[in-house]
């Protein structure tokens, strides 16, 4: 069955503008448990915010739901990874940046943290952009898993545009396993991007995050996870047609 990560950057951000503890992050947490998700995701930058350690190693020794950190590949960001024990690490680009990590300009940097954090026990992924090279980079640097980023697909201004970003998702999935990667996807994904990129064979992780967390501004964190998990492992609502399987 395909696993439903949840990203609470969001919520993070939301608490950070106010500057206070709301909304509370392990209460989300169990939250998005209920709706169904598999695990959560956060990002976590140098100046250790808006994600703080304290968030980590809370999260961390809850057990609630297993915890990724997505860091840049920093010796910093990398030797406090392996001190806060997460169940996995993603290593992806600045945090401004809506694609992969560019591994062919950080090699070295990128392999010595993949070494380390393997070395210490903990997975690593890598991101990057649904692109052949950007695969071969990420499985030369030792990468066991890519998490192939979405943004394109979800962007996608023209349904013409949409078809041709969704191809090249379901080509660089497919490289992906072709390499040895196990293959999770996301980023910038709405319920029905969700779908689709889920019900690609290559992938068996979708991520997920700022529309979750908008349509619980109506729903709830609980309901709204439950929606995208159930449009991830394509089972119908009640009173709904099950959907067609998608041809591409």
């Amino acid at each position: 069955m395909i696993r439903l990560g949840v990203s609470l950057d969001a919520l993070l951000a939301l608490r950070e503008v106010a500057g206070g503890r709301v909304p509370d992050l392990l209460a989300a947490v169990h939250a998005v448990r209920l709706g169904g998700a598999d695990y959560v995701v956060l990002r976590a930058t140098a100046a250790r915010r808006p994600t703080t350690e304290r968030d980590v190693r809370w999260l961390v020794e809850a057990g609630v739901l297993p915890l990724h950190l997505t860091i840049e590949p920093e010796a910093a960001l990398v030797a406090w990874a392996i001190e806060a024990r997460p169940a996995g690490v993603v290593l992806a680009g600045p945090a401004t940046a809506a694609g992969g990590l560019d591994v062919a300009s950080r090699a070295d940097e990128t392999a010595k943290a993949v070494a380390e954090l393997g070395a210490a026990g903990v997975p690593v992924a890598v991101a990057t952009d649904a692109d052949e090279q950007a695969l071969v980079a990420a499985m030369g640097a030792g990468a066991e898993a890519a998490l192939v980023r979405t943004v394109r697909f979800a962007a996608a201004a023209t349904e013409d545009a949409r078809v041709d970003a969704h191809g090249k998702l379901v080509r660089a999935c497919a490289t992906a396993r072709a390499l040895g990667m196990r293959v999770r996807a996301g980023g910038g994904l709405d319920e029905p991007g969700v779908e689709r990129v889920a019900a690609l064979s290559d992938v068996e992780a979708v991520e997920v995050g700022r529309a979750l967390v908008a349509r619980a501004a109506f729903d709830g964190l609980a309901r709204a996870t439950e929606a995208f998990a159930r449009r991830a492992r394509r089972v119908p609502a009640e009173g709904e047609a099950a959907p067609a399987e998608d041809a591409t």
